[in-house]
């Protein structure tokens, strides 16, 4: 930003790294190969999920495979869960379902689905970094970035929502 507001220009091929959603293996894996070759990434984070959330397709993907059923009824067919092969197909025609349909509606569908695949399933799971910990990885030199709240695929929600979605995300990372 300063180099495109006047101030002291980018080095010849120049490049800015970004992750998205903000998953425990940033921390882990991604930051400490970056920031020993002098990267500071951006980190997107979705604000809902900081440190008390599963992703639903990472939900979906978790009931998919970890289910004994042999076949599933969905709101659009019934499919076969016969082996890995079958499994990844019925949770990618899943997960592209969710993309294509009005968000809400189809992400209440997926909860569904997931309870009935895994009933007993572990809701305290979480995938995703929390706010110490961001805060931690921001004073080292990582930028954190809203990514929305929730996540909604946005060009799948009235405007109004989408304004939301991103005015609640950049005040929690101010709040922060």
């Amino acid at each position: 930003l300063n180099a495109l507001n006047g101030g002291k220009p980018l080095p010849a091929q120049a490049v800015l790294v970004t992750v998205d959603d903000g998953y425990c293996d940033f921390k882990e894996t991604i930051f400490p190969i970056t920031q020993k070759y002098g990267i500071y990434p951006v980190l997107f984070v979705p604000t809902a999920y900081v440190g008390n959330g599963i992703f639903w397709w990472d939900r979906l993907f978790n009931a998919i495979t970890n289910t004994n059923l042999p076949q599933i009824d969905t709101f659009f067919g019934q499919f076969s869960l016969e082996g890995k092969e079958a499994k990844h197909i019925v949770f990618d025609a899943l997960a592209n379902h969710v993309r294509m349909q009005p968000f809400e509606k189809a992400l209440a569908e997926i909860e569904q689905l997931c309870d009935s695949l895994t009933p007993d399933g572990n809701q305290n799971i979480s995938y995703t970094l929390n706010w110490d910990e961001l805060r931690i990885l921001s004073e080292v030199g990582v930028t954190i970035a809203p990514h929305t709240h929730t996540h909604p695929i946005l060009s799948h929600i009235p405007i109004e929502k989408a304004r939301d979605e991103v005015r609640v995300s950049i005040d929690l990372i101010k709040q922060q």
